[in-house]
């Protein structure tokens, strides 16, 4: 039987489909960059965002970018799941791009959200393909 480990958490009441391991990693990647953009691919549920956002907010009260962001971008963000998202209290740290982080319009939105950031992070995790990365 398969207990699919990864579908089993939740970040800030959204669910998460990370292993608690990696979730600490990203805190200490995100301490130590400090970024001002956080780029996420693969939006699932929305609990990466939701943990990117918190870590920024957390981040800024530490001194920290005070108005860093994170870009979410999926090919299908359905609608219960943006909701939930949008509706969140770390909502104003979050955006949302709906398409395929390899096509050109979606590149250039993309563009645009770094062109005035110092340091980006970018977090790869929507297909899994070995030609898609």
């Amino acid at each position: 039987m398969e207990h699919r480990y990864s579908y089993h958490f939740e970040w800030l009441g959204r669910p998460i489909i990370q292993f608690p391991q990696d979730i600490v990693a990203m805190q200490e990647i995100v301490w130590a960059v400090q970024p001002d953009l956080i780029i996420e691919t693969g939006i699932a549920h929305g609990g990466s965002l939701i943990l990117s956002a918190s870590l920024l907010e957390l981040n800024a009260s530490c001194g920290g970018p005070p108005a860093a962001q994170v870009v979410g971008i999926d090919i299908d963000i359905r609608r219960h799941n943006r909701s939930a998202i949008e509706d969140h209290p770390l909502s104003p740290r979050i955006s949302m791009i709906e398409g395929s982080s390899t096509e050109p319009v979606v590149f250039s939105q993309v563009a645009e959200f770094a062109s005035n950031a110092s340091k980006v992070l970018l977090c790869l995790d929507s297909n899994h393909t070995h030609t898609h990365v």
